[in-house]
């Protein structure tokens, strides 16, 4: 059975999102139209390389952006890496933050840019000691895996290595401004991950249909059967099958989209 190929489309709430093959090309006339001269980019590692990012990142030097790359190993995102990433886009004077990878690599970029924008530790915003106010530093998300739709959502959860446990950082000031969402970004994905995100993505589908908050329910059937083509077996064998493979970025990005848009659904559901 062929998978049905997902069209390109744009959403304007709560994010600016871009969604199509190719898409990430668009990063320079973002970071363009929000007048940013210097950008800080999180990159993770397995996806440094990759022709798509490359070609970005060279066109925003291109049209004169300098770009300070930090690259992501492996790993959960901790409260140490957050403050380590903020002080370098304060020192380096950045005036926007891109994040490119998993959902790790961008709940710290998310994480980073709040410490960087609004200061404080993690546990500041934790323990509700400081305030969340809106951003005045851009943020741009790109994901490279499909699944938790952090490029939408107003989550970060964060590793405290020192208790050995995971927290969550949670408001709608969070959410990015603009969301990059291209699925060629996913064909380097191993069978493997692919398929484990696709699951991932269906169960994010169910709890965006299930979550009890006392704003309007979101309605996300047609997301939900999106999300669940995503982890069939062509998905998962046919690593270079673009339809196959749009399926789980724009489910997820839509669910994301819809859950997110009630401030109690910006929450974390829970740790990966």
């Amino acid at each position: 059975m062929s998978t049905p190929e997902v069209t390109p489309f744009h959403s304007q709430l709560p994010v600016k999102l871009s969604f199509g093959d190719g898409v990430i090309a668009e990063l320079s006339d973002v970071l363009a139209a929000l007048e940013v001269e210097n950008a800080f980019v999180v990159v993770e590692a397995p996806v440094e390389g990759n022709d798509g990012l490359e070609a970005a990142i060279a066109a925003c030097a291109d049209d004169g952006i300098r770009i300070e790359r930090y690259l992501k190993q492996s790993g959960e995102p901790t409260f140490e890496a957050a403050d380590y990433v903020a002080r370098a886009i304060i020192e380096g004077n950045c005036q926007a933050v891109v994040g490119i990878g998993g959902g790790s690599a961008l709940d710290l970029a998310k994480a980073a840019r709040l410490l960087a924008d609004a200061g404080g530790t993690p546990w500041d915003y934790i323990e509700g000691g400081r305030p969340f106010a809106p951003p005045a530093l851009p943020l741009v998300l790109c994901p490279t895996t499909s699944g938790t739709g952090s490029e939408v959502s107003g989550a970060s959860v964060l590793t405290d290595t020192d208790r050995d446990r995971k927290f969550g950082l949670a408001n709608g000031h969070m959410r990015a401004q603009h969301a990059l969402v291209d699925p060629l970004l996913t064909l380097g994905l191993p069978p493997g991950p692919t398929a484990h995100s696709g699951v991932d993505a269906l169960a994010q589908a169910i709890g965006a249909c299930t979550v009890q908050t006392p704003w309007p329910r979101p309605s996300a059937p047609a997301p939900c059967a999106t999300a669940a083509r995503s982890r069939s077996p062509s998905a998962s064998r046919r690593r270079t099958t673009s339809a196959a493979r749009s399926s789980a970025p724009s489910g997820t990005a839509r669910i994301g989209t819809r859950a997110g848009s009630s401030p109690a659904a910006a929450s974390p559901a829970g740790s990966r």
